[in-house]
């Protein structure tokens, strides 16, 4: 090798150590930079004939462990959820309040029962009856204002779910559009490493959203599927849309059958074969935002809010209770009772045992002026052993007595005594 050669090759070391030097700035510049992962630059020798004749920058690569890349997103994807989770519990601790506090649930009912005790002592006393009076008033604000702030609470997280949607369409938009000018590249024979880095940086943004798997593909093209299988990105990207409905209700729900949801969804639409996949349904999306945010509407604050109904009826049902006695009565030969209906309210129940061959049978029957709400369960009632029959008597009086003698069965005969009385009899056998 000639001295040309000698100062080539020298030039060429040195052209690629600046190479590597503006790199290593680059890598310090950015260490802070959301997304940003360490570059290296790879060196090749230059061959000519059977010797080197100097060096020449190749590639440059990302320092990436792909491993150590799942395992973050899931982590994030879970950690998202329970962020979500955890800052609705939060809240919805700070409402019910401390047990034993001023203005907690439990003082309140305490305080109640406190002044009902006082008044079997002296029910004469005004004071004393004003003071349940108060008490209950005030109990029941809190339930109802409870009650406003779980279905408020339902309403923020269905919102956020509308607003994870924008989230999820703006990052699987610009994967797409990374994806594309990185295959561009690549079809040149060039890794794009910097646009590699924008394009995880919208992996993560979607991986925070929800639980997601990335498929690496020939040419730094890849797919993205939900853990369950669902088909977000592979080429093009699909679009995630949401039904939203409004301010939720304590009577507003999830369902697959789109005939009985009363709550929007969201609906994957894939570019590719057309179909449309119900995002919310148990079992698509297990960790994530939106997992979290779904949990909390349809599961988590529905439970809340059925705790303080059950508190609420409970209550209602004491209050409005009373026992009435059927009084005998007897048609020539079939002999039963009459029982008055006339302060049955929604909620109150009656009960009658029949027995037919020797063998008793309990039904408990009660009133119900929403027949949405039908049938009911048997857990309505702490007795194991009867029958729960819930009658609607929002179509009348006539028509509930009709519903009843249907349930009784074909050996009991129910029917309208006139003047709101139901009147049950036996075969007379």
């Amino acid at each position: 090798m000639g001295i040309s050669g000698v100062m080539s090759a020298a030039l060429s070391g040195l052209r690629v150590t600046e190479q590597g030097l503006e790199l290593v700035a680059r890598n310090i510049a950015n260490v802070d930079t959301p997304g940003y992962t360490r570059k290296t630059l790879a060196r090749e020798s230059i061959i000519s004939g059977d010797s080197s004749s100097g060096v020449r920058a190749a590639a440059v690569t990302r320092e990436l462990s792909a491993t150590i890349q799942r395992e973050l997103r899931g982590a994030t994807s879970a950690a998202s959820q329970a962020d979500i989770i955890a800052r609705a519990l939060s809240q919805l601790d700070y409402l019910f309040g401390e047990p034993g506090g001023a203005t907690a649930l439990d003082t309140l009912f305490n305080e109640f029962s406190q002044s009902l005790q006082a008044l079997t002592s002296a029910p004469e006393s005004a004071s004393t009856r004003q003071d349940v009076v108060v008490a209950g008033q005030t109990l029941a604000q809190q339930l109802n204002y409870l009650s406003e702030q779980v279905q408020r609470l339902r309403t923020e997280a269905d919102r956020g779910l509308a607003e994870s949607v924008v989230q999820a369409n703006e990052a699987l938009a610009q994967i797409e559009k990374f994806s594309t000018q990185i295959n561009e590249h690549t079809a040149n024979g060039v890794v794009p490493a910097d646009l590699l880095d924008q394009r995880d940086l919208q992996i993560d943004r979607l991986a925070s959203l929800l639980d997601i798997d990335v498929v690496n593909r020939h040419g730094g093209q890849i797919s993205i599927f939900t853990k369950s299988g669902v088909s977000l990105y592979d080429g093009k990207a699909a679009t995630l849309s949401f039904d939203e409905r409004g301010a939720l209700s304590p009577d507003t729900f999830y369902s697959t059958d789109p005939a009985l949801r009363t709550v929007g969804t969201i609906t994957v639409n894939s570019p590719l074969s057309g179909n449309a996949v119900d995002l919310l349904q148990p079992g698509v999306v297990r960790s994530g935002t939106i997992a979290g945010q779904a949990a909390l509407r349809d599961t988590i604050l529905v439970q809340a809010q059925n705790q303080l109904d059950e508190i609420a009826a409970a209550l209602a049902s004491a209050f409005s209770s009373r026992e009435v006695a059927g009084q005998a009565a007897a048609v020539g030969a079939q002999t039963g009772f009459d029982i008055d209906l006339n302060d049955l309210k929604a909620g109150n129940s009656f009960s009658i045992t029949t027995t037919v061959s020797g063998t008793p049978t309990t039904f408990t029957f009660i009133r119900v002026d929403d027949p949405a709400t039908l049938p009911l369960s048997n857990a309505q009632t702490p007795n194991p052993n009867d029958t729960v029959v819930g009658i609607d008597f929002s179509g009348g009086f006539a028509a509930a007595v009709a519903a009843i003698n249907t349930a009784l069965g074909v050996n009991v005969t129910a029917s309208d005594a006139g003047g709101g009385v139901l009147r049950v009899l036996d075969d007379g056998a």
